[in-house]
């Protein structure tokens, strides 16, 4: 089983924020571009409000780019990264191992699975 190491979920993070809309395409198909294309607003999958305005937003441009909200959550008002927001809606909880996978595959990251280093990934090409 391998290790994480420090700098695999910035290098996912960092991939995360170069596809914010694409992402947010795929884990919340509801949505769509809002506010001159400044946020993705979606229904809450988990709070399931799809009889309701949409209340999950997720900034796609700029400094906050990547940083979302759900005003009907579990997490109320409360912001996180992308990481975060598969974690959400697949109901990872804070279950970093069951979360990164996702990222890592969707977006051609596999070079940067966590814990494998520039060797070990050599020797596997």
């Amino acid at each position: 089983m391998s290790t994480m190491r420090a700098d695999d979920s910035q290098i996912i993070r960092e991939g995360l924020l170069n596809r914010c809309e694409d992402l947010c395409f795929r884990l919340l198909p509801s949505g769509k571009r809002e506010g001159g294309g400044v946020r993705w607003v979606a229904h809450d999958p988990v709070a399931g409000d799809y009889n309701k305005t949409p209340a999950l937003s997720v900034v796609l441009t700029g400094e906050k780019r990547g940083r979302w909200q759900s005003f009907r959550g579990v997490h109320g008002h409360a912001k996180f990264d992308l990481i975060g927001l598969i974690a959400y809606v697949r109901s990872y909880g804070t279950d970093m191992a069951g979360t990164l996978p996702l990222p890592t595959r969707l977006f051609g990251l596999a070079h940067h699975e966590p814990g494998r280093n520039a060797k070990n990934a050599s020797q596997s090409q």
